[in-house]
């Protein structure tokens, strides 16, 4: 994808994400703390982030980026898909 570098630093505590900072060369119109701050609490589970970011348009964040390419970033890429 074309959104820029992403860099995201995060910590999950009690399978919660209980700190969250998005850093990078994106060029979105949007706050990320407004993201980062819609993330807090969430399960860090694919299912409870993705049902968060339902109606979040992402590219008001970063660009060019679809929502399973967001999350891919939250938890990398699974090594069976390697």
């Amino acid at each position: 994808f074309t959104a820029g570098e992403i860099d995201l630093r995060m910590f999950v505590e009690k399978w919660h994400l209980t700190a969250l900072k998005i850093f990078g060369d994106f060029f979105g119109t949007a706050p990320v703390e407004d993201l980062e701050n819609l993330l807090l609490g969430v399960r860090y589970d694919k299912g409870d982030i993705s049902k968060r970011l339902e109606g979040i348009a992402l590219e008001g964040y970063f660009g060019n980026i679809s929502k399973q390419e967001f999350i891919e970033l939250l938890f990398g890429i699974d090594e069976e898909e390697t």
